[in-house]
């Protein structure tokens, strides 16, 4: 900004907040506070100490850099009497003394203090020496061999160490920017095609004598593998992007060396995925998987597994009725035993309920609660918590006991016996909650302090619809929960809520709030998922729903630097039965049964220009594309949006021959990739001479390659440890 932008900015009805935590000085806070603009700053600015000392009388707010919520009530406070408060800042900067006189050089070394004293002693001994060892005239003088400056040096080299290793960090997420998958130029991977078959000689040459052989083949062979996982960043740093063509050789590779190494899960993982991508069994690979996941105790997926890639005449009957099974299953809750029922809520009745799991979250309680105590539902007595212990081994209670007197909240904790999955403890804690409204909360997730208000309010003014959401932002933070950078914005408008069946996080619960009746009719979570329970009860409860996105910033993930439940092959194995079978044909009749055509044609247009909540590009989604429209033609075969139907299923043809490429040779990648490429280009020409932007939220096909969901979605590694000792 410009001198007078921020002189204007300054004068304005305005509070400037600088959460610092190492700035020396911080300009930008003594331009803000000397304009008479109310300021708050970060305590680890130099700025707060100068201020204290220099103009004790000038009111400006600290903020606990490692407690930042701490300093909301008096912000709150600021706010509640702004002019009173900006009226006292003026009186006390014209009644301070804010001129300012540069000494002079000979007052500067005069000065006599303890601190500048020892800076001239300092100074001296530096001169002296080198004076010394120049007047030595020794071959090879160098002022950077004299002790004093040797020294110096070392200590300058220990400080810069945090901003050089932070700027090194800057610099190599910069470079993984530009290297990102989603956004890798058109013409890297026809680029890198040519060299794929000597790659693949080579790799599949290794030796596997050993243990500490297979484990160096894996990680050739996740050198070749195209992406990596958000909890794999740093091996992905040091590897460089592989291929993304090709896919299901190379994980069919890699599930054939992790079985070898004992790793039989995430073995039928990477089968699974080229059961996914092909859309049958064309290596037989089904009954491994099947054996696999029921000796895990998979049974379920088991069940849709092979419901879905199992004998083709029976697929969409089998893949209906269990999807139909689920719904049944799902529609009461039941009665619970309780271990620990610590009731410290005073009423009978309130207007929000906050339903929080509890396993293994004895560090990050307290920081929790106490960012909860500032929601203003909560101020007004409205809303109420519920904690519900899960069987944790930590002393979760002990914190609670030792919080709950200074939180002075309306809280229930209550304990199970026995661990349970997250969707169980939500069963729980919606049969005691006493209010209309329900929010979910993980201990790693925060709300904004008046998110519960904005979307109560929402929810009450629009009695037709079910669940409303903001936007949400996912940040890095430190084990304490201090917050380190920001990662991601969930950002979720424009918002159709079909949507959610090409990119589920468009409905979430973080800065979410929904009606406890959708319980009532149209059943409970499903208990027995371990990590894709939510996804789920998205994919059964959406045909039956209204929801709804306000266009604020309401939800903050917290991303501490443990590893989470979602992160891992036993959550892409659950996905099996919480996402793909809502995808399929049958899938797709259940959710569109009582709905129109229309709507089913205004989802195909999505499906081909899309965007994801949490990306910026346009992405295309032609698997589901290709389902709808089979369904589009069953009960409208005249439908307009059916002239896109050819166009999708060559593309997805092309697109799954570009996954697995049976016959190999030096220049047959590079000649499938460009195949598709100019294949792509047409549809798309073909799509854009008809399309209307309009029935795509503004907007229109960008076939590329690597924008399909089937290279967005379960496209990661899932690493797994390499021994590094010799083992026969």
């Amino acid at each position: 900004m410009k001198r007078e932008e921020l002189t204007e900015l300054f004068a304005s009805k305005s509070l400037t907040i600088l959460p610092s935590r190492y700035d020396t000085l911080n300009l930008v806070a003594l331009e803000s506070l000397f304009s008479g603009c109310p300021t708050a700053i970060g305590n680890g600015a130099g700025v707060c100490r100068f201020l204290k000392e220099s103009f004790p009388n000038v009111p400006f707010l600290t903020i606990d850099i490692d407690d930042i919520y701490a300093s909301l009530p008096n912000l709150q406070k600021v706010l509640d009497n702004y002019e009173d408060y900006r009226e006292e800042l003026v009186n006390q900067l014209s009644q301070a003394n804010l001129e300012v006189k540069d000494p002079d050089l000979e007052d500067i070394y005069n000065n006599t203090s303890v601190s500048h004293t020892a800076t001239q002693e300092e100074l001296a001994q530096w001169y002296t020496q080198l004076l010394s060892y120049w007047e030595s005239g020794q071959a090879g003088f160098s002022i950077s061999k004299i002790p004093v400056i040797k020294t110096a040096k070392t200590q300058v080299k220990k400080q810069l160490k945090p901003t050089y290793k932070q700027l090194k960090n800057t610099i190599g997420q910069a470079k993984a920017k530009l290297k990102k998958p989603l956004e890798e130029p058109k013409t890297a991977q026809t680029i890198k095609s040519v060299q794929l078959f000597e790659q693949y000689k080579n790799t599949f040459k290794a030796s596997e004598l050993n243990q500490k052989d297979l484990g160096a083949k894996v990680k050739q062979f996740w050198k070749l593998a195209s992406a990596f996982g958000e909890a794999e960043q740093g091996l992905r740093d040091k590897l460089k992007n592989g291929y993304r063509i090709d896919r299901v050789r190379a994980w069919r590779e890699i599930a054939r060396l992790e079985e070898l190494r004992g790793n039989e899960l995430v073995s039928a993982t990477y089968k699974l995925r080229g059961l996914r991508l092909l859309d049958g069994d064309r290596f037989g690979d089904l009954p491994y998987i099947l054996r696999v996941l029921q000796e895990k105790g998979f049974t379920r997926e088991v069940e849709v597994i092979d419901a879905m890639y199992g004998k083709a005449g029976q697929r969409e009957e089998k893949c209906y009725d269990f999807i139909e099974k689920a719904r049944q299953d799902n529609l009461h809750n039941q009665e619970w035993d309780y271990e620990i029922f610590d009731d410290r809520r005073d009423r009978s009745e309130y207007r929000v309920s906050i339903i929080v799991s509890l396993y293994n979250a004895a560090e990050k309680l307290p920081l929790f609660l106490n960012t909860l105590q500032h929601q203003t539902l909560m101020h007004s007595g409205d809303g109420e918590i519920i904690l519900v212990d899960s069987g944790s081994p930590g002393d979760e209670y002990e914190v609670f006991k030792q919080l709950a007197p200074q939180l002075n909240l309306p809280i229930l904790y209550v304990r199970s016996q026995a661990r349970e999955t997250i969707q169980t403890a939500w069963n729980r804690g919606i049969s005691l909650a006493k209010s209309p409204y329900l929010s979910f909360l993980g201990v790693d997730e925060t709300i904004l302090p008046d998110a519960l208000e904005t979307l109560a309010h929402e929810l009450d003014k629009n009695p037709d619809i079910d669940w409303v959401i903001g936007h949400s932002l996912v940040t890095n933070v430190d084990k304490k929960g201090n917050w380190v950078n920001d990662i991601m914005p969930y950002h979720r408008t424009p918002y159709q809520q079909d949507l959610v069946y090409l990119e589920t996080c468009y409905l979430s619960w973080v800065g979410a709030l929904y009606r406890r009746s959708i319980h009532d009719r149209f059943g409970y979570y499903d208990g027995t998922f371990r990590g894709a329970g939510d996804t789920e009860f998205k994919s059964r409860l959406l045909p039956h729903i209204k929801s709804k996105v306000i266009d604020r910033t309401l939800g903050v993930f917290w991303n501490y630097p443990d590893e989470r439940t979602t992160q891992s092959p036993a959550a892409e194995i659950e996905d099996m039965r919480a996402w793909y079978v809502h995808r399929t044909l049958a899938g797709v009749r259940y959710a569109f049964a009582h709905r129109t055509p229309e709507e089913v044609e205004q989802l195909i247009y999505l499906s081909l220009a899309y965007r994801k909540s949490y990306c910026g590009h346009t992405s295309s989604d032609l698997e589901y594309a290709y389902n709808l429209s089979l369904y589009l033609k069953e009960i409208n075969p005249q439908s307009e949006a059916l002239k896109y139907f050819k166009g999708i299923e060559t593309l997805l043809e092309a697109y799954r021959s570009l996954d697995w490429m049976p016959k190999l040779s030096r220049f047959s990648p590079l000649e499938k990739v460009l195949q598709t490429r100019n294949l792509a280009k047409q549809i798309q020409e073909e799509h854009l001479g008809t399309w209307d932007e309009d029935k795509s939220l503004g907007l229109k096909p960008d076939y590329r390659i690597f924008n399909d969901n089937r290279h967005e979605q379960h496209a990661f590694l899932w690493l797994t440890k390499v021994e590094t000792t010799e083992e026969s």
